[in-house]
Protein backbone atom coordinates (compact mmCIF):
# COMPACT_ATOMS: atom_id res chain seq x y z
CA UNK A 1 0.00 0.00 0.00
CA UNK A 2 2.73 2.52 0.70
CA UNK A 3 4.11 1.54 -2.77
CA UNK A 4 0.84 2.69 -4.35
CA UNK A 5 0.63 5.81 -2.19
CA UNK A 6 3.76 7.04 -3.42
CA UNK A 7 3.57 6.29 -6.50
CA UNK A 8 0.24 7.75 -6.97
CA UNK A 9 1.87 11.09 -5.52
CA UNK A 10 4.30 10.82 -8.28
CA UNK A 11 1.63 10.22 -10.87
CA UNK A 12 0.30 13.63 -9.57
CA UNK A 13 3.40 14.83 -10.20
CA UNK A 14 3.63 13.58 -13.88
CA UNK A 15 -0.03 14.42 -14.63
CA UNK A 16 0.35 17.78 -13.06
CA UNK A 17 3.34 18.24 -15.28
CA UNK A 18 1.23 16.91 -18.34
CA UNK A 19 -1.83 19.08 -17.45
CA UNK A 20 0.53 22.15 -16.80
CA UNK A 21 1.79 21.84 -20.36
CA UNK A 22 -1.93 21.42 -21.60
CA UNK A 23 -3.10 23.76 -19.91
CA UNK A 24 -0.98 26.43 -20.24
CA UNK A 25 -1.18 25.46 -23.96
CA UNK A 26 -4.66 25.75 -24.51
CA UNK A 27 -5.13 28.56 -22.97
CA UNK A 28 -3.06 30.51 -25.25
CA UNK A 29 -3.98 28.50 -28.45
CA UNK A 30 -8.02 29.52 -27.49
CA UNK A 31 -7.40 32.87 -26.38
CA UNK A 32 -4.30 33.73 -28.70
CA UNK A 33 -3.93 32.13 -31.27
CA UNK A 34 -6.87 30.43 -32.89
CA UNK A 35 -9.52 32.53 -31.15
CA UNK A 36 -11.58 30.71 -29.42
CA UNK A 37 -11.61 27.82 -31.25
CA UNK A 38 -12.21 25.32 -28.65
CA UNK A 39 -11.75 21.86 -30.59
CA UNK A 40 -8.61 22.35 -32.55
CA UNK A 41 -7.08 24.32 -29.03
CA UNK A 42 -8.11 21.09 -27.17
CA UNK A 43 -6.52 18.49 -29.34
CA UNK A 44 -3.33 20.18 -30.03
CA UNK A 45 -2.96 21.27 -25.95
CA UNK A 46 -4.05 17.51 -25.09
CA UNK A 47 -1.22 15.96 -27.55
CA UNK A 48 0.91 18.21 -25.88
CA UNK A 49 0.75 16.95 -22.49
CA UNK A 50 -0.25 13.87 -22.84
CA UNK A 51 3.68 13.53 -24.58
CA UNK A 52 4.85 15.28 -21.64
CA UNK A 53 2.81 12.68 -18.81
CA UNK A 54 4.11 9.57 -20.86
CA UNK A 55 7.19 10.70 -21.02
CA UNK A 56 7.31 11.48 -17.18
CA UNK A 57 5.60 8.79 -15.95
CA UNK A 58 7.77 6.32 -17.89
CA UNK A 59 10.99 7.69 -16.87
CA UNK A 60 9.57 8.76 -13.06
CA UNK A 61 7.13 7.03 -11.56
CA UNK A 62 7.05 3.70 -13.57
CA UNK A 63 10.36 2.97 -14.14
CA UNK A 64 10.38 -0.35 -13.15
CA UNK A 65 8.15 -1.51 -15.69
CA UNK A 66 9.75 -3.60 -18.04
CA UNK A 67 7.54 -3.67 -20.88
CA UNK A 68 9.05 -2.20 -24.19
CA UNK A 69 8.49 1.81 -24.83
CA UNK A 70 6.74 1.00 -27.93
CA UNK A 71 4.00 -1.23 -26.07
CA UNK A 72 3.89 1.22 -23.00
CA UNK A 73 2.83 4.20 -25.08
CA UNK A 74 0.37 1.93 -27.65
CA UNK A 75 -1.74 1.57 -24.30
CA UNK A 76 -1.13 4.94 -22.64
CA UNK A 77 -1.99 6.05 -26.10
CA UNK A 78 -5.44 4.14 -26.31
CA UNK A 79 -5.97 5.06 -22.30
CA UNK A 80 -5.15 8.54 -22.99
CA UNK A 81 -8.23 8.72 -25.96
CA UNK A 82 -10.81 7.28 -23.94
CA UNK A 83 -9.77 10.38 -21.32
CA UNK A 84 -9.62 12.94 -24.22
CA UNK A 85 -13.42 11.95 -25.12
CA UNK A 86 -14.64 11.94 -21.58
CA UNK A 87 -12.79 15.26 -21.08
CA UNK A 88 -14.13 16.85 -23.93
CA UNK A 89 -17.20 15.67 -23.02
CA UNK A 90 -16.93 16.92 -19.33
CA UNK A 91 -15.85 20.31 -20.29
CA UNK A 92 -18.75 20.86 -23.59
CA UNK A 93 -21.49 20.07 -19.78
CA UNK A 94 -19.08 22.63 -18.13
CA UNK A 95 -19.01 25.25 -21.24
CA UNK A 96 -22.83 25.22 -21.19
CA UNK A 97 -23.70 24.60 -17.75
CA UNK A 98 -21.44 27.03 -15.77
CA UNK A 99 -22.85 29.78 -17.43
CA UNK A 100 -25.95 28.89 -16.04
CA UNK A 101 -24.49 28.90 -12.58
CA UNK A 102 -23.67 32.60 -12.94
CA UNK A 103 -23.40 34.69 -15.84
CA UNK A 104 -19.92 36.04 -13.97
CA UNK A 105 -18.50 33.10 -14.46
CA UNK A 106 -17.55 32.78 -18.15
CA UNK A 107 -16.19 36.90 -17.42
CA UNK A 108 -13.44 35.31 -15.31
CA UNK A 109 -9.98 35.62 -16.85
CA UNK A 110 -8.73 32.72 -18.68
CA UNK A 111 -12.32 31.05 -18.42
CA UNK A 112 -10.85 28.64 -21.09
CA UNK A 113 -8.14 26.96 -18.85
CA UNK A 114 -10.35 27.46 -15.97
CA UNK A 115 -13.24 24.87 -17.48
CA UNK A 116 -10.16 22.56 -18.79
CA UNK A 117 -8.45 22.42 -14.97
CA UNK A 118 -11.68 21.47 -13.43
CA UNK A 119 -12.09 18.71 -16.48
CA UNK A 120 -8.90 17.52 -16.41
CA UNK A 121 -8.73 17.21 -12.43
CA UNK A 122 -11.77 14.72 -12.19
CA UNK A 123 -10.32 12.35 -13.80
CA UNK A 124 -7.14 11.87 -11.90
CA UNK A 125 -7.60 8.54 -10.09
CA UNK A 126 -9.02 6.67 -12.70
CA UNK A 127 -6.17 7.75 -15.24
CA UNK A 128 -3.61 6.74 -12.28
CA UNK A 129 -4.71 3.42 -11.64
CA UNK A 130 -5.31 2.67 -15.64
CA UNK A 131 -1.71 3.48 -16.61
CA UNK A 132 -0.63 1.31 -13.56
CA UNK A 133 -2.33 -1.70 -14.49
CA UNK A 134 -2.77 -1.60 -18.19
CA UNK A 135 -0.25 1.02 -19.31
CA UNK A 136 2.75 -0.27 -17.60
CA UNK A 137 1.83 -3.08 -15.82
CA UNK A 138 4.12 -1.59 -12.62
Amino acid sequence: MKKLKKQFFKYLIAAGSGMSVDLIAYTLLYHYILFHLHLPSFIISFGLGLITNFMVSKFFVFSDSELKTQTQFKRFFLISVVVFFANFGFMQILYAQLPKISETIPKIPFYGGFVRLIAGGTIAIISFLSHKFLSFEA
